[in-house]
């Protein structure tokens, strides 16, 4: 639980920084009464702050620059606060990093500063700078490989970096069982030896977590497409599946253009015929 001031007042000039979309007020002990009382702490604070959950950002792929310094409504004569300001006593979370608009180096360089001093500089559109204490924890994430994103020197003032690779088998199993039961399907142990082959030694892929809900999805959108109540069964599982990747036939596999037969059983996996559709 946090205190978080409705609109900070600076050289005369008002930034909103109260924002109901990020910040979850927890309202007082009984519905309706506003007496300055929190129910956790039952002391009497000032009525000009919220109490608060500790806010938790996330900004991806639409993040720019003009989201990081404050805006400035003409209309309403005052400002709005940047997200990294809103997030202040909590988590900044900035996922995709690395496909904004924004150079990832030009983003970078905006938080260089930030990151090492713990405190942040923004300007008023009278050209005064203010600092505010850059207090939260920041979180980058991205699937693009590190080193091609920043150099060194921004590399260790990230002090923890964490891999999060590829689930194992059982970690992969429990998510499917989870994306099935959330989609009224049943999981048998036979169909998921199929599709673990499937993706592994036809397409070549990694296990990964995002999978069983895109298999899961696409086999349910697949069979409403049809009419037919969803079912895991190929050739359902087969279009699912290939959806994962784009593969093209290299020469090497051959120039003949019929498709494998989907009933051939791979080695040492018993697949019985009721897996296959053949309607």
């Amino acid at each position: 639980m946090i205190y978080v001031p409705y609109a900070i007042m600076v050289e005369g000039q008002i930034i909103r920084f109260h924002d109901p979309s990020v910040h979850s007020p927890i309202g007082p002990l009984v519905e309706g009464e506003d007496d300055g009382q929190s129910f956790i702490r039952h002391e009497t604070y000032d009525m000009r702050w919220v109490t608060c959950r500790r806010p938790f950002v996330i900004t991806g792929g639409e993040l720019t620059l003009e989201m990081l310094e404050l805006r400035y409504d003409k209309d309403a004569h005052s400002y709005e606060a940047p997200l990294h300001m809103k997030a202040l006593g909590g988590c900044f979370f900035i996922d995709d990093f690395g496909r904004q608009l924004v150079s990832p180096t030009i983003l970078l360089n905006r938080w260089i500063v930030p990151l090492e001093s713990r405190v942040d500089y923004l300007k008023l559109h009278t050209g005064k700078t203010i600092s505010i204490p850059f207090e939260e924890l920041v979180i980058f994430s991205t699937n693009l490989e590190p080193e091609d994103l920043m150099d060194p020197a921004f590399l260790r003032r990230l002090p923890y970096k964490i891999e999060v690779g590829p689930p194992d088998l059982e970690h992969y199993r429990t998510i499917f069982e989870r994306e099935c039961a959330r989609q009224g399907l049943t999981l048998r142990e036979d169909v998921f030896n199929f599709i673990v082959y499937m993706v592994k030694e036809e397409m070549g892929l990694e296990l990964a977590a995002y999978h069983p809900r895109f298999i899961v999805d696409q086999v349910v959108a697949t069979c409403q497409f049809l009419g037919r109540n969803p079912e895991l069964k190929s050739p359902y599982i087969d279009y699912a599946i290939n959806n994962l990747g784009v593969r093209r036939k290299s020469k090497s596999e051959g120039d003949s253009d019929q498709p494998s037969d989907p009933k051939k059983k791979p080695s040492g996996l018993n697949m019985p015929s009721d897996v296959f559709d053949e309607s």
